[in-house]
């Protein structure tokens, strides 16, 4: 799967599959378009709407989702979101 963004942060997907239920590290998700000032982390937050919630770093523009992010059959909502953690002390 390849999410793009654009300059309006309007998103287009290469597909509206992220996987199959159970499978794991078998196919990558590719994130374009990544290019907010200011920002030096971006993370997806995948939420299920039973109040299971992921988030995962896409900083570096590729992600491979795990059996547990692939954990039932349905319709997800996902939300991109840009980061700013240089001002912080984070290890």
């Amino acid at each position: 799967m390849t999410i793009t963004l654009n300059s309006d942060y309007d998103v287009t997907l290469s597909t509206a599959l992220l996987g199959y239920v159970g499978e794991t590290n078998a196919r990558p998700v590719s994130v374009e378009g990544l290019t907010v000032d200011g920002a030096d982390r971006y993370v997806l937050t995948i939420d299920y709407g039973d109040g299971v919630q992921y988030e995962v770093d896409i900083t570096g523009g590729q992600w491979t989702p795990t059996a547990d992010i692939l954990r039932s059959a349905q319709t997800v909502s996902c939300q991109i979101c840009a980061k700013n953690c240089q001002d912080r002390n984070i290890s």
